[in-house]
């Protein structure tokens, strides 16, 4: 049977935001750690109580155990490792001063002292963990000093003092270089990951923009079509479809080569998109000198006299036509279409009477807007 990490994750945790790997990680393993540590406890109490009859052992496991699953519960429910780490720090603390003088190492019972450093620095980060290790040290290591000869039976002297200690210290640099490791894999994968999505949200922009204005591309408008269909139907807005063309184009580029025709689709190509700037409004290059428009209105008749200063606005940019051309200047010609979106009706038709309205435009002289609404 295969376990992968989704299913550990709802086994532990019913699920947890992993937008955070760092935290992720610490509550997964606060969540392993508490599990196991219970079940253990769970077993010595019913040791201490039924077999060895040491009831006061069997009383501090009960009560490491009660607290435990209290963590454990609070953690699968608010799912947040903050407040479960602090809560655990105190606990252990508050169960560590108890039960290091009430067992004085008997049955060499120090030795769950030494989980305490990745309790705290796992649970808490090497930073706020080393804090409650250093309140827990500054009680703990003088205790040791203290009761030589009166611990483990009186065969405590101060070589196991300086046991515990050092123990102690080893135990809290691998518990910290643990987490500064785990804290730094952690960092890198998310500066990959945040790579990979910059390179992927990139690879997006160009697979909906054209290279050459920037503009969104034809397949862009196929995609966003549908979408603004869909998103006003029922609604109060007309929605405006506009497409457009340079005037003479083909002279321009016999006249003056390619290069400087995409000099002149550039600049028509920005003097448009600076001229049509609203949030909800979208331009497009449909191919070649052809550019469309989708544009969101509740004022059609306003909108069609506001496109239609767009010409003006491309006439003003002064760039000389060729000598074939019927006009001095670069200018355009477009055609407006606009309808008011309904489930029944067939929104194709907004791209036709556009196109039709372009083509009376250039019949009836360029450098114009024609409007067909439907």
């Amino acid at each position: 049977m295969n376990i992968n990490k989704q299913t550990i994750s709802r086994l532990l945790i019913g699920g947890l935001d992993e937008s955070d790997p760092h935290l992720y990680m610490r509550v997964l393993f606060a969540n392993s750690l508490l599990y196991v540590v219970g079940l253990v406890l769970f077993s010595f109490v019913i040791f201490h109580f039924l077999i060895s009859k040491q009831y006061m052992l069997g009383m501090y496991d009960l009560g490491a155990l009660i607290l435990v699953i209290f963590i454990y519960l609070h953690l699968r429910i608010k799912k947040s490792i903050y407040l479960t780490g602090h809560l655990s720090a105190l606990g252990m603390m508050l169960f560590y001063i108890t039960f290091i003088p009430g067992t004085q190492n008997e049955n060499l019972s120090f030795v769950w002292v030494f989980i305490a450093p990745f309790l705290f620095i796992l649970l808490n980060g090497w930073k706020v963990g080393s804090l409650y290790l250093l309140t827990l040290f500054a009680v703990v290591f003088p205790m040791a000093y203290l009761n030589i000869g009166v611990w483990e039976n009186g065969a405590w002297n101060s070589v196991n003092v300086y046991r515990f200690i050092i123990g102690l210290m080893l135990a809290t640099l691998i518990a910290i270089l643990v987490d500064v490791t785990q804290e730094i894999a952690n960092k890198r994968e998310q500066s990959i990951k945040g790579r990979e999505q910059k390179y992927l949200n990139e690879l997006k922009r160009l697979s909906i923009t054209d290279p050459l204005t920037g503009l969104y591309n034809r397949r862009h408008f196929n995609d966003v079509f549908t979408e603004k269909v869909r998103a006003l139907q029922g609604s109060e807005h007309f929605l405006v479809f506009f497409i457009l063309d340079i005037d003479h184009f083909k002279a321009y580029n016999d006249s003056f080569g390619h290069q400087a025709g995409d000099e002149v689709i550039q600049k028509i190509a920005h003097k448009i998109k600076e001229f049509i700037h609203r949030e909800n409004d979208l331009v497009f290059r449909l191919g070649g000198e052809e550019f469309g428009g989708l544009i969101e209105t509740r004022n059609l008749e306003g909108t069609k006299a506001w496109l239609e200063q767009l010409t003006d606005a491309i006439r003003e940019l002064h760039i000389p036509h060729s000598k074939d051309a019927t006009l001095p200047c670069v200018t355009i010609s477009g055609g407006i279409s606009a309808m008011n979106v309904t489930s029944n009706e067939d929104m194709s038709i907004l791209y036709k009477m556009a196109d039709t309205a372009l083509y009376q435009a250039k019949n009836a002289g360029r450098d114009r807007f024609v409007s067909e609404f439907y």
